[in-house]
């Protein structure tokens, strides 16, 4: 009695081993997050979304996803890659008019911030600071693929006040490109924009 094709079977134990990796790998995206709670603004309808990330392909993902998002949830948003130079540093005076002149009344900020989530003061990040201190002029490559566990910083600004009002770690692993990296991460960080009440 023959219990299993010989030419079969190997293939069969290479179907259940990569489906078993498949399973045991898939992307998981944790997030820590602080909000400002001293009775500023509190909702936002129209948000510029800019990730400082120097990767081309990152930065791309990321802020379509999370523009994508946002409008499902409502929010009026644009990628900075449709309205600002990907190369260019801005002055404070053309980034708040530029701010400005498109009725924004946010900025959410992605940044790369490599392996170690790092315990900052919260409280009085001003967003040109911020921009300022890590703007990378953008390269086709970058180095977000070598690293198989991500950690981004987000933070939501008031562009009334300029301060930070919502700051967001995410740690995010075994992710398998810049398009499963951003689906992971916008989700996560929408609904967690969503329990803070920022948006609606």
């Amino acid at each position: 009695m023959i219990l299993y094709n010989k030419k079969i079977f190997p293939l069969y134990i290479i179907l259940l081993f990569s489906t078993f990796l498949f399973q045991s790998c898939s992307t998981s995206t944790s997030i820590s997050s602080w909000r400002d709670n001293s009775g500023g603004e509190s909702k936002f309808n129209k948000i510029l979304v800019l990730a400082l990330v120097k990767d081309l392909e990152y930065k791309t993902s990321l802020e379509s996803k999370l523009v994508s998002d946002l409008k499902k949830a409502g929010i009026k948003s644009v990628k900075s890659l449709d309205v600002m130079s990907p190369l260019e540093k801005y002055s404070k005076d053309d980034l708040d008019t530029l701010l400005q002149r498109n009725n924004f009344d946010g900025l959410l900020t992605v940044n790369y911030k490599g392996f170690v989530l790092e315990k900052e003061n919260r409280n009085g990040i001003k967003y040109y600071k911020y921009y300022k201190r890590f703007f990378k002029p953008v390269k086709r490559k970058g180095n977000i693929l070598t690293h198989r566990t991500v950690v981004l910083e987000s933070i939501l600004f008031s562009v009334n006040s300029e301060n930070n009002v919502w700051v967001a770690s995410t740690k995010t692993e075994d992710f398998s490109g810049a398009e499963d990296l951003a689906n992971s991460v916008s989700e996560v960080l929408i609904n967690d924009l969503i329990k803070n009440k920022l948006i609606k």
